[in-house]
């Protein structure tokens, strides 16, 4: 936090604005807390261990609003959905791919 959310002044590293007064230890830990589920979250997407992953994150988010636990929450939905529509067909199986309504049908002719 580089602002004093209440008036608006730069901070040092004091845990009371020295302009308002206001007691921001409580906020300074909540971001320390936001960092330490974020790099967690980060190291498990990495390690491709996508429900730790997913739990950093959303952690992450309930403590702040973050642009990066965001993205990396979209990319790890995106990896699961799309790992689980893959079809295992057997070799040499014929598929029929077809246009239907806007959806693509695929079949086993």
């Amino acid at each position: 936090m580089e602002r004093c959310p209440n008036c608006r002044a730069r901070l040092d590293e004091a845990e009371i604005c020295r302009r308002c007064g206001m007691e921001l230890g409580l906020l300074l830990a909540t971001e320390r807390a936001a960092e330490h589920w974020l790099r967690i979250g980060i190291a498990e997407f990495v390690k491709d261990e996508s429900a730790a992953a997913e739990q950093a994150l959303q952690r992450v988010l309930s403590l702040r609003r973050d642009p990066l636990a965001e993205s990396l929450l979209g990319l790890l939905y995106q990896r699961v959905s799309s790992s689980s529509d893959r079809l295992l067909i057997d070799p040499g199986t014929r598929l029929v791919i077809s246009n239907f309504g806007g959806r693509v049908l695929i079949s086993q002719s």
